[in-house]
């Protein structure tokens, strides 16, 4: 059951009609040999990035198009390779979330004031030459190598952390750094001095 349509209550507001639910499940491991679900950990790493933030409604959920998911809080970013096309592209809600399942809520948006302009990022960094570029086969050494050249939020830093060998590539101090995998990237904003 790795994507089902799903009737979801939600709580203290009555239901939106024609709002879709979804429901993205584990996939069960029989034995210890079995792999590990990588899809549904990319997953769960892309989206516990996005605001909690109730204040700023329009960055509490994701963006799933048909290549990538999204998700931000306004100061660090993560993206992955979607894993799960028979999602429809739109934004959603992130409604339940534990080890073993998350739930999707299809959000209306009006595409006049939706926040972030997923389509158009402020911060792209082709054709720019990173001061620093690291491999980080690690996640111990993954906090010294960054916080040796650049101030950033350690909590941004840990959220970004992968199990795997990670590429790190550091810009100028206005600039973001931005972490990679085969599969997942992340993009943490750097802590600007405000004398």
């Amino acid at each position: 059951m790795e994507n089902e349509s799903a009737k979801v209550p939600v709580l203290d507001s009555p239901p939106i009609p024609g709002n879709l639910a979804y429901v993205i499940a584990k996939k069960p491991r029989k034995n210890q040999n079995s792999t590990i679900d990588t899809a549904f950990s990319d997953f769960l790493w892309c989206i516990k990035v996005r605001s909690k933030d109730v204040t700023l409604p329009n960055i509490t959920g994701i963006l799933i198009e048909p290549a990538k998911i999204v998700a931000t809080d306004g100061h660090g970013l993560h993206l992955i390779t979607n894993p799960y096309p028979s999602i429809p592209p739109g934004e959603y809600d992130v409604y339940a979330i534990n080890q073993s399942k998350v739930i999707l809520i299809a959000k209306l948006v009006n595409p006049a004031t939706s926040f972030p302009k997923w389509n158009q990022p402020s911060v792209t960094m082709e054709g720019i030459t990173p001061e620093y570029e690291i491999a980080v086969d690690h996640p111990i050494y993954f906090y010294i190598e960054i916080l040796k050249h650049r101030m950033c939020d350690i909590k941004l830093l840990e959220s970004a952390i992968s199990n795997e060998p990670m590429n790190v590539r550091i810009y100028s101090k206005q600039q973001p750094v931005i972490i990679t995998t085969p599969t997942r990237t992340a993009i943490v904003m750097p802590l600007l001095d405000r004398k």
